[in-house]
């Protein structure tokens, strides 16, 4: 249910170990690492959307490079994806996700970093494909 806690995200490369949250709430973004509620849930074979701030939870996602590994470990099981690439892009741009494929991966989301003070209109995105976890058949 929106809010829930159900788990925790581990980026060893770039030392990212945070909990996860279910629900896209500013209020679960200052708890954790949020699963868009608009997409799915590791191991439902479709893209699985998760973000968090910069200034917490994300703030090495940027440093993430192609190859490194990150496991999704939720109270259903755990799940391991490698990443293929990064791209930064403005918040509006649909282009930088695509929530409608048929394989499951997994797409993570924070402000991109930029000197200044307030809100950015840019996010850093980092795509990374399933390798392995229990499937949810439904």
């Amino acid at each position: 249910e929106e809010g829930a806690l159900f788990g925790k995200i581990l980026i060893p490369s770039v030392e990212i170990d945070a909990p996860l949250i279910y629900g896209d709430d500013i209020k679960n973004m200052k708890k954790g690492v949020e699963v868009y509620s608009g997409t799915y849930l590791p191991g439902q074979g479709r893209t699985v959307l998760m973000g968090a701030h910069v200034t917490t939870h994300f703030r090495t996602l940027e440093q993430v490079q192609a190859g490194a590994e990150i496991e999704v470990r939720t109270n259903y099981g755990v799940y391991t994806y490698v990443v293929t690439g990064t791209q930064i892009a403005r918040y509006d741009d649909t282009s930088a996700y695509d929530l409608t494929r048929r394989e499951e991966n997994l797409i993570l989301y924070a402000c991109h970093r930029i000197t200044g003070v307030g809100a950015t209109p840019y996010r850093v995105f980092v795509y990374a494909d399933y390798v392995s976890g229990p499937q949810i058949v439904s």
